[in-house]
């Protein structure tokens, strides 16, 4: 049993213009190192890194907000909000979100957050949250002066024992790496989107718009919303606009290396497969300098856990990001990495 626990809650904050300015290299930088009880075979310790780029501004923010808490030691939660209009929604699911969390995990399950009671109400917990959240900024955005125009994307990752659950509106995307053997012999890495995006390009999503009287044009809702759910942006939502989320979940095992949660500042310009092949080679390249590192200078008692092994995820994250800029992505970007520790042994 892993005895090290960090309790935490971390925000990180990017802003950017409306005219979404190029990112500038100089991003900020937060790595932490998380461990989590074994309570069964399957479950797998993990740590997590987060790079932000983006430009400051005077007015009109878009705020790109981590959160990440530990409940208990067989739960753990990561989010991501992409604002446009200003930051006012993305702030408030920022911390909503984190309130409610634990008060609907204590409604539908034992205080501990865990066990099968648990697990079988995930998707229940989901919609409540989502529902809430939605209600209560709609509220506050009505009756403010003048009413506020904010929107923000969400997606949520749940993390219980060996199942990641999540649940998204809008286009921040999350990409689970998967390593297999194809039928050549040979090893492949699977690039699993685990999360849906929502645009008005999507025949469903069309209809649902068409259906409430709302149109297209330029590939946005009513010709300004590029997304077709989101939290906020009230003033769509008798378009066709949601904020009812796609929820999704995975059993993972030891063929799963790490999790991309990002931003649209990342995936307009990078593919899911060219995201997961990116980070998959500076790991294994950073894995072998290491190793042959610490063969010659290092006497080691437990390998799989050597710090240097995590600083890998935090240098792979800031490369992606990086490259991103260099391919002239011209929105704020926000890569949270996660990786599985024991399974990235054998990259």
């Amino acid at each position: 049993m892993l005895t090290r626990r960090r309790r935490c809650s971390i925000r990180i904050i990017t802003p950017s213009s409306s005219a979404r300015p190029r990112p500038k290299a100089n991003a900020t930088t937060c790595t932490i190192d998380m461990w989590c009880r074994r309570n069964s075979a399957n479950v797998l310790p993990f740590s997590v890194t987060c790079i932000v780029a983006g430009s400051i501004c005077h007015s009109n923010t878009n705020f790109s907000p981590l959160l990440y808490p530990i409940f208990s030691s067989r739960m753990s939660y990561f989010a991501l909000f992409d604002g446009h209009a200003g930051c006012a929604a993305a702030t408030f699911a920022c911390d909503t979100f984190l309130k409610k969390l634990p008060q609907l995990c204590e409604k539908y399950s034992a205080p501990s957050y865990s066990g099968p009671v648990l697990v079988k109400n995930v998707k229940k917990i989901f919609v409540n949250m989502f529902k809430d959240v939605e209600e209560d900024f709609l509220v506050q955005a009505r009756s403010s002066t003048p009413p506020l125009k904010d929107g923000s994307t969400a997606t949520l990752l749940l993390l219980i024992d060996d199942y990641l659950y999540t649940a998204n509106l809008g286009d921040t995307r999350a990409v689970l790496a998967r390593k297999k053997t194809n039928e050549a012999g040979e090893t492949v890495y699977l690039a699993m989107p685990i999360t849906v995006d929502h645009t008005p390009m999507k025949a469903e999503e069309q209809a649902r718009i068409r259906k409430a009287g709302g149109f297209i044009k330029d590939g946005r809702v009513q010709g300004v919303i590029e997304i077709s759910r989101s939290i906020g942006d009230f003033a769509y939502k008798a378009f066709g606009l949601c904020a009812q989320p796609d929820i999704q979940k995975v059993c993972l095992s030891l063929a799963d290396k790490f999790v991309i949660l990002a931003c649209d500042g990342l995936w307009n310009v990078f593919t899911n497969d060219e995201a997961v092949t990116f980070v998959v080679r500076k790991i294994r390249a950073g894995i072998h300098k290491i190793n042959d590192d610490e063969n010659r200078h290092v006497s080691r008692t437990n390998p799989n856990f050597s710090p240097l092994k995590n600083a890998l995820l935090c240098s792979a994250a800031t490369d992606l990001m990086k490259a991103a800029i260099a391919r002239g992505s011209k929105d704020n970007i926000t890569i949270i990495l996660i990786g599985f520790k024991t399974a990235m042994l054998d990259m």
